[in-house]
Protein backbone atom coordinates (compact mmCIF):
# COMPACT_ATOMS: atom_id res chain seq x y z
CA UNK A 1 0.00 0.00 0.00
CA UNK A 2 1.31 3.80 -0.62
CA UNK A 3 0.40 5.94 2.48
CA UNK A 4 0.30 9.56 2.60
CA UNK A 5 1.22 12.23 5.34
CA UNK A 6 -0.45 14.85 3.57
CA UNK A 7 -3.32 15.16 2.00
CA UNK A 8 -2.90 16.01 -2.02
CA UNK A 9 -4.18 19.40 -1.73
CA UNK A 10 -5.00 21.71 1.55
CA UNK A 11 -5.82 21.77 4.74
CA UNK A 12 -3.78 19.21 6.58
CA UNK A 13 -4.89 18.49 9.72
CA UNK A 14 -8.26 15.67 9.49
CA UNK A 15 -7.88 12.66 11.81
CA UNK A 16 -7.75 10.89 8.34
CA UNK A 17 -7.44 6.84 8.58
CA UNK A 18 -5.53 4.99 5.56
CA UNK A 19 -6.46 1.14 6.46
CA UNK A 20 -5.87 -2.73 5.22
CA UNK A 21 -8.57 -5.14 7.26
CA UNK A 22 -10.41 -8.22 7.64
CA UNK A 23 -13.78 -8.44 8.65
CA UNK A 24 -16.97 -10.74 9.29
CA UNK A 25 -20.35 -9.15 9.66
CA UNK A 26 -21.76 -8.75 13.09
CA UNK A 27 -24.72 -10.78 14.07
CA UNK A 28 -25.69 -9.19 16.94
CA UNK A 29 -24.46 -6.23 19.92
CA UNK A 30 -21.29 -8.48 21.63
CA UNK A 31 -21.65 -11.24 19.28
CA UNK A 32 -18.49 -13.62 20.58
CA UNK A 33 -17.99 -15.02 16.86
CA UNK A 34 -17.31 -11.91 15.03
CA UNK A 35 -13.99 -11.07 14.11
CA UNK A 36 -11.76 -8.55 12.38
CA UNK A 37 -8.25 -7.53 12.13
CA UNK A 38 -6.91 -4.13 11.06
CA UNK A 39 -4.16 -2.35 9.86
CA UNK A 40 -4.72 1.33 9.99
CA UNK A 41 -2.47 4.50 9.09
CA UNK A 42 -3.38 7.52 10.85
CA UNK A 43 -0.94 9.99 9.73
CA UNK A 44 -2.09 13.24 11.95
CA UNK A 45 -2.56 10.87 15.17
CA UNK A 46 -6.04 10.09 16.56
CA UNK A 47 -7.56 7.52 18.72
CA UNK A 48 -6.97 10.29 21.84
CA UNK A 49 -3.54 10.45 20.91
CA UNK A 50 -1.60 13.07 20.05
CA UNK A 51 -1.34 14.64 16.26
CA UNK A 52 1.87 12.18 15.33
CA UNK A 53 1.90 9.89 12.69
CA UNK A 54 1.35 6.00 14.17
CA UNK A 55 0.33 2.92 12.68
CA UNK A 56 -2.06 0.84 14.87
CA UNK A 57 -3.08 -2.72 14.76
CA UNK A 58 -5.99 -4.02 16.28
CA UNK A 59 -7.96 -7.43 16.87
CA UNK A 60 -11.30 -7.54 17.73
CA UNK A 61 -13.52 -10.07 19.70
CA UNK A 62 -17.10 -8.17 19.59
CA UNK A 63 -18.05 -5.21 19.99
CA UNK A 64 -21.45 -2.80 20.36
CA UNK A 65 -22.38 0.34 19.60
CA UNK A 66 -24.26 1.55 22.29
CA UNK A 67 -23.35 2.29 24.26
CA UNK A 68 -20.04 1.49 22.83
CA UNK A 69 -18.26 -1.80 24.00
CA UNK A 70 -15.09 -2.79 22.84
CA UNK A 71 -13.38 -6.47 23.10
CA UNK A 72 -10.19 -5.66 21.48
CA UNK A 73 -6.32 -5.93 21.62
CA UNK A 74 -4.48 -3.15 19.50
CA UNK A 75 -1.05 -1.66 19.44
CA UNK A 76 0.03 1.74 18.17
CA UNK A 77 3.69 2.13 16.60
CA UNK A 78 4.83 5.50 16.53
CA UNK A 79 6.50 7.13 13.01
CA UNK A 80 5.36 7.89 9.45
CA UNK A 81 4.60 4.82 7.23
CA UNK A 82 4.37 7.28 3.91
CA UNK A 83 5.21 5.51 1.00
CA UNK A 84 4.97 1.87 -0.55
CA UNK A 85 4.58 -0.78 2.83
CA UNK A 86 4.01 -3.99 2.57
CA UNK A 87 1.80 -5.26 5.00
CA UNK A 88 1.14 -8.70 6.32
CA UNK A 89 -1.36 -10.33 8.74
CA UNK A 90 -0.72 -13.61 9.67
CA UNK A 91 -4.16 -15.05 11.01
CA UNK A 92 -3.75 -18.23 13.69
CA UNK A 93 -6.25 -19.67 16.27
CA UNK A 94 -4.01 -18.51 18.98
CA UNK A 95 -2.34 -15.61 17.75
CA UNK A 96 -2.39 -12.94 14.96
CA UNK A 97 1.16 -11.12 13.82
CA UNK A 98 1.54 -7.87 11.96
CA UNK A 99 4.18 -6.85 9.79
CA UNK A 100 5.30 -3.95 7.99
CA UNK A 101 8.09 -4.35 5.36
CA UNK A 102 9.00 -7.81 7.16
CA UNK A 103 9.20 -6.16 10.58
CA UNK A 104 7.17 -7.62 13.13
CA UNK A 105 5.29 -4.55 14.60
CA UNK A 106 2.59 -6.10 17.29
CA UNK A 107 1.14 -10.01 17.99
CA UNK A 108 -2.22 -9.98 19.48
CA UNK A 109 -3.33 -13.07 21.66
CA UNK A 110 -5.63 -15.93 21.71
CA UNK A 111 -8.30 -13.83 23.21
CA UNK A 112 -8.93 -11.69 20.10
CA UNK A 113 -7.72 -14.18 17.01
CA UNK A 114 -10.97 -14.76 14.54
CA UNK A 115 -13.23 -17.41 14.69
CA UNK A 116 -14.90 -16.69 11.38
CA UNK A 117 -14.42 -16.35 7.67
CA UNK A 118 -13.82 -12.54 6.53
CA UNK A 119 -13.55 -10.33 4.09
CA UNK A 120 -10.86 -8.71 2.34
CA UNK A 121 -11.50 -4.55 2.57
CA UNK A 122 -9.27 -1.56 2.02
CA UNK A 123 -10.82 1.92 3.33
CA UNK A 124 -10.06 5.18 4.07
CA UNK A 125 -12.40 7.62 5.92
CA UNK A 126 -12.44 10.03 8.83
CA UNK A 127 -12.96 9.43 12.28
CA UNK A 128 -15.64 11.46 14.08
CA UNK A 129 -15.15 14.10 16.46
CA UNK A 130 -15.45 12.47 19.98
CA UNK A 131 -14.82 8.59 18.87
CA UNK A 132 -12.17 7.58 21.76
CA UNK A 133 -11.43 11.38 22.47
CA UNK A 134 -10.72 12.32 19.01
CA UNK A 135 -10.62 15.66 17.68
CA UNK A 136 -12.07 14.84 14.52
CA UNK A 137 -11.74 16.63 10.93
CA UNK A 138 -10.05 20.33 11.05
CA UNK A 139 -12.51 22.75 10.71
CA UNK A 140 -12.51 24.27 7.94
CA UNK A 141 -14.83 24.29 4.57
CA UNK A 142 -12.18 23.82 2.11
CA UNK A 143 -12.22 20.92 -0.38
CA UNK A 144 -8.99 18.78 0.39
CA UNK A 145 -8.06 15.17 -1.11
CA UNK A 146 -6.81 12.39 1.04
CA UNK A 147 -5.97 8.89 -1.62
CA UNK A 148 -4.39 5.47 -0.27
CA UNK A 149 -3.19 3.39 -2.87
CA UNK A 150 -2.81 -0.64 -3.22
CA UNK A 151 -0.66 -2.43 -5.58
CA UNK A 152 -1.35 -5.68 -5.16
CA UNK A 153 -3.77 -7.77 -2.46
CA UNK A 154 -2.82 -11.92 -1.84
CA UNK A 155 -4.32 -14.46 0.30
CA UNK A 156 -3.41 -17.89 1.35
CA UNK A 157 -4.89 -20.38 3.56
CA UNK A 158 -3.44 -23.22 5.89
CA UNK A 159 0.53 -21.69 5.16
CA UNK A 160 2.26 -18.95 7.12
CA UNK A 161 4.49 -16.99 4.71
CA UNK A 162 7.33 -14.05 5.60
CA UNK A 163 7.17 -10.94 3.77
CA UNK A 164 9.63 -11.91 1.46
CA UNK A 165 7.81 -15.71 0.62
CA UNK A 166 4.71 -13.40 -0.56
CA UNK A 167 6.77 -10.96 -2.38
CA UNK A 168 8.19 -14.03 -4.85
CA UNK A 169 4.80 -15.48 -5.32
CA UNK A 170 3.48 -11.66 -6.59
CA UNK A 171 6.43 -11.94 -8.64
CA UNK A 172 5.88 -15.15 -10.37
CA UNK A 173 2.51 -14.01 -10.91
CA UNK A 174 3.61 -10.76 -12.39
CA UNK A 175 6.48 -12.89 -14.23
CA UNK A 176 3.52 -15.01 -15.62
CA UNK A 177 0.67 -12.03 -16.52
CA UNK A 178 -1.39 -13.50 -13.71
CA UNK A 179 -3.27 -9.90 -12.99
CA UNK A 180 -6.15 -11.34 -11.02
CA UNK A 181 -6.92 -14.71 -9.66
CA UNK A 182 -9.37 -15.87 -7.22
CA UNK A 183 -9.19 -19.56 -5.91
CA UNK A 184 -11.02 -18.89 -2.51
CA UNK A 185 -14.83 -20.57 -2.48
CA UNK A 186 -17.51 -18.81 -2.38
CA UNK A 187 -19.58 -19.26 0.99
CA UNK A 188 -23.42 -19.79 1.21
CA UNK A 189 -24.64 -17.36 2.03
CA UNK A 190 -22.17 -14.82 0.54
CA UNK A 191 -19.90 -13.05 3.29
CA UNK A 192 -20.99 -9.79 3.59
CA UNK A 193 -18.22 -6.78 2.97
CA UNK A 194 -18.94 -4.34 5.47
CA UNK A 195 -17.26 -0.83 5.26
CA UNK A 196 -19.35 1.17 7.66
CA UNK A 197 -21.51 0.61 10.80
Amino acid sequence: MFFRDEPTYEPDGDEVIQTFYTISPLASPMDPQYSEVDFEYLPNGGWGSNSDPAMWTTTWETFQLTPWTKVNEYTRKPGSNAGWKTLLMTVEANQVNYYVDGQLISTHSDKVAPEQPMSINFNLWFMPKGADGSIGPVDSDEMREYRQDIDWVFHIKGALLSTAEVKAYVTQFRDRNLNHFDRVPELTPALASPCGL
